[in-house]
């Protein structure tokens, strides 16, 4: 006797449990990978061997999410500026007294999060194909920015916004980096007033 086919909402049902499985497990995958960079200390070189061996996976795996260390690396850093930025958005309903201000709550958020992740950059960054993780996370940064100076389009063109928004990613994270490297102990508060002290004077 042939069975009644399953109903089509119970087949949808199945196909999206099983779609969030696969979800789910990719996201542990992935975390498990950026936390065993994470993990590696200033003596140990960051190799693909060093990280499976310490995420707990096999290479195989590593490989079906990375296609090698230089991609690693920019994933890490495309998801350091996204996790700031996502963090500024949940507080864009704050209202700032100028666009300084609101630069100095970002930056806050950013310093903050690369503070508490240092070792986690640091390794990125000592990886082969870094460089392109560092272009990587500047070009996120800089749309993050100018994002913020949409409301200044009588103030600044297009051009003149990209161009100030590439500088300020660029040297934002570059002096972090050199902070977190040289001088670890540095308070967030000096090093953002610092940062800011950088910062052009575009307000109206």
């Amino acid at each position: 006797m042939t069975g009644k086919p399953a109903p089509l909402s119970t087949i949808e049902d199945v196909r999206r449990n099983m779609s969030r499985s696969q979800a789910t497990r990719v996201a542990r995958t992935r975390q498990a990978i950026f936390e065993a960079v994470a993990s590696i200390d200033d003596e140990a070189a960051v190799t693909v061997g060093e990280v499976v061996r310490r995420a707990g996976i096999s290479r195989a795996a590593f490989y079906t999410h990375f296609s090698g260390l230089d991609e690693l690396a920019i994933a890490i850093m495309r998801d350091m500026v996204q996790t700031v930025s996502a963090l500024h958005h949940e507080a864009r309903g704050t209202t700032y007294a100028s666009w300084r201000e609101a630069s100095v709550a970002m930056l806050r958020r950013t310093v903050d999060h690369m503070v508490q992740n240092r070792r986690l950059y640091l390794s990125v960054l000592e990886m082969p194909g870094s460089s392109g993780a560092f272009d990587a996370a500047v070009v996120e940064l800089a749309g993050s920015i100018v994002a913020a100076f949409e409301r200044m389009a009588d103030v600044l063109d297009q051009k003149d916004v990209e161009d100030m928004a590439r500088f300020i990613a660029s040297g934002t994270l570059t002096m972090i980096i050199h902070w977190m490297r040289t001088n670890p102990s540095m308070p967030v508060d000096e090093m953002v007033a610092r940062l800011i002290s950088f910062f052009p004077n575009v307000e109206r």
